[in-house]
């Protein structure tokens, strides 16, 4: 009974000695991973470039690795954890645990917190570090293949025509070609308004070194009168630096939900938004989950072939999630199912986890 008490009061030296090599071997994978995607971005990029500039080589092959890498952080959680739970498997530490009448779930708690914690930082990752990742390699990408960024949105978007006459839109779809929320206003020597037209709604468009602005109906207002007028059509230089565009994965999760409620409010389609909200919910749980049923599922395997073949069958598992958003991301660009119902794709695995915790 001594040797056993002991046992249990040095159980939390058996969970810092798990998580240790467990996060031992998420840094070796990492690092890996790391590596042979900056290797994979460098050969991609000779294969597609005409301009071969070291910088935009470099910008591409880390900012490739920053925006692609993160989606994949679940299965990188799953090498880590085959990893770990095979080093107690070859030296039968989980069987000198099952000796002392320890189930593996009672690994839940600590695996839990850990992966918790993962999910915490992947969600801070796609907050501040993945939407920028995301737009320095789209844009290196178009630098390399030497073509304009065309489609997206821009938010923002400011001109000065002349001395004292500037346009504004709150919104550009650049792919839809239209324009939102616009101000086209004279102000005189004092930067006092002289008179402004509001534009609800105009087509927008990039030809070349123009870009043409039209709106069939808009107001115009002045000191004197107020007169809607049918035409409006302007011609202005382009700029590149002028037009920021995005697409939704360039934006951060706060500048999402604040372009989803924008999105609406203006009738532009909002469920690609919504959808890359919820891409990013799904991947934040799905990385808490794959630890948890990892970790219990191999632990609890007391022979070399049930091992692998536990390993062959969460892979066959995990892989699926990502066939199964892949496909409802086409479903919901091509025919715009609504992206709340992505949600269900992780009940099967919530499912999953309760089960193999229970049952193990």
């Amino acid at each position: 009974m001594g040797i056993l008490k002991g046992f249990f009061e040095d159980i939390p030296i058996f969970y810092r000695y798990f998580i240790w090599h467990l996060g031992q071997n998420l840094f070796v994978v990492l690092i890996t991973s790391v590596l042979l995607g900056a290797i994979l971005s460098t050969l991609l990029f000779f294969n597609i470039a005409k301009n071969t500039q070291p910088q935009v080589l470099l910008k591409y092959a880390l900012s490739s690795v920053g925006a692609f890498l993160p989606i994949f952080f679940p299965l990188f959680e799953f090498t880590a954890c085959a990893l770990t739970v095979h080093l107690f498997f070859r030296t039968k530490l989980n069987l000198i645990v099952f000796t002392f009448g320890i189930p593996p779930r009672r690994l839940v708690l600590p695996i839990f917190l850990t992966s918790l914690g993962i999910g915490l930082i992947l969600t801070a990752y796609f907050e501040f570090i993945y939407p920028y990742a995301g737009y320095v390699q789209k844009v290196s990408y178009l630098e390399a293949k030497n073509k304009p960024l065309k489609e997206g949105v821009v938010e923002n978007f400011w001109y000065k025509l002349g001395k004292d006459e500037f346009i504004y839109f709150r919104l550009i779809n650049l792919k839809e070609g239209l324009a939102f929320g616009g101000k086209y206003f004279k102000v005189d020597k004092d930067y006092q308004l002289e008179w402004i037209i509001q534009i609800p709604r105009a087509k927008f468009s990039v030809k070349k070194d123009k870009i043409v602005v039209t709106a069939d109906k808009f107001a115009f207002f002045s000191e004197r009168e107020k007169k809607i007028s049918r035409e409006l059509h302007l011609e202005l230089n382009l700029e590149t630096k002028l037009l920021k565009v995005k697409n939704p994965q360039f934006f951060s999760l706060r500048e999402l939900i604040g372009l989803l409620f924008l999105a609406k409010d203006i009738g532009l389609n909002y469920y690609p938004y919504l959808w890359e909200l919820v891409k990013r919910l799904l991947l934040v749980v799905f990385s808490v989950i794959v630890p948890l049923v990892s970790v219990i599922k191999l632990f609890s395997a007391t022979r070399n072939e049930e091992f692998f073949s536990s390993v062959g069958f969460l892979s066959f598992i995990f892989v699926s999630f990502y066939v199964a958003l892949l496909f409802f991301q086409n479903a919901v660009n091509k025919v715009s199912v609504n992206p709340l119902y992505g949600l269900l794709l992780i009940v099967p695995y919530l499912f999953l986890a309760f089960w193999t915790i229970k049952r193990n």
